[in-house]
């Protein structure tokens, strides 16, 4: 949950919570008014900020107390009026058990260390209400551009020279960035989540409507609007990144 540098805050996190409240009015088939959120690694809290409209009570935590108030004052919101923020560890949840409607791990679990990522899932398992949803997105592994530094194949090598790496090319004394594969997501959210629904494909058909435009070469805009969700879906594995909401049963 860290960024250790990696990461830098601008509106475009409005774009990703707008991709956010899409989806999870896509899955629950209304739109996201009066619930109750948690946003697990919120940083800047301007996901949450966003999430927060519509009478929607929301509580953002994070690692980085300094990075979450220097963030959100940059754009002169005041942190008091829109969400609760609290520091803490997203893999030791200061909540009690079914409390939360809807959960949000957006691109956080590969700040994680690999050992406690189960352990994150665990917590999030535990503090969401039944029928609750648990929405979470993060990076390929297997994608060639590591997608925090933009450096080709780091995300393929060992720690050790991955580390060499990034400081030879970034300056950063270490990489503990913990990628994922997509059968490796899949298990660990599975481990919990019986149901789990794949938006991914679904999303990169209909870029508009979940505000990723942006986000796609235009010379395959066309191509993915045309092609049949059958032929994407077995692709997935290979995407850049990949969407999933777990629902609790």
């Amino acid at each position: 949950m860290e960024n250790n540098g990696f990461v830098v805050v601008d509106y475009s996190r409005i774009q990703k919570a707008k991709k956010i409240i899409a989806c999870l009015e896509f899955v629950m088939n209304e739109k996201l008014r009066n619930k109750r959120i948690l946003e697990v690694g919120g940083g800047s809290g301007l996901i949450s900020y966003e999430m927060s409209k519509c009478g929607n009570e929301v509580i953002c935590i994070d690692l980085q107390d300094a990075k979450v108030k220097e963030a959100t004052n940059k754009y002169g919101i005041q942190v008091k009026n829109y969400s609760n923020f609290l520091i803490a560890d997203g893999t030791k949840l200061p909540f009690k058990s079914d409390c939360f409607d809807i959960i949000v791990c957006n691109q956080v679990i590969e700040h994680v260390p690999k050992q406690h990522q189960q352990q994150l899932i665990d917590n999030i398992y535990r503090v969401l209400k039944q029928k609750g949803l648990f929405y979470i997105t993060t990076p390929n592994k297997i994608w060639p551009i590591e997608p925090h530094t933009k450096l080709p194949f780091l995300s393929y090598l060992p720690k050790k020279l991955a580390g060499k790496y990034i400081k030879l090319a970034k300056g950063i004394n270490e990489y503990d960035v913990s990628l994922l594969t997509y059968n490796q997501l899949k298990d660990i959210v599975s481990a919990k989540f019986k149901t789990l629904i794949d938006l991914t494909p679904i999303i990169i058909k209909n870029a508009e409507t979940f505000y990723i435009k942006s986000e796609i070469p235009n010379s395959l805009k066309w191509l993915l609007k045309i092609a049949p969700l059958d032929i994407l879906r077995p692709l997935t594995p290979f995407y850049p990144s990949w969407i999933l909401v777990g629902v609790k049963e």
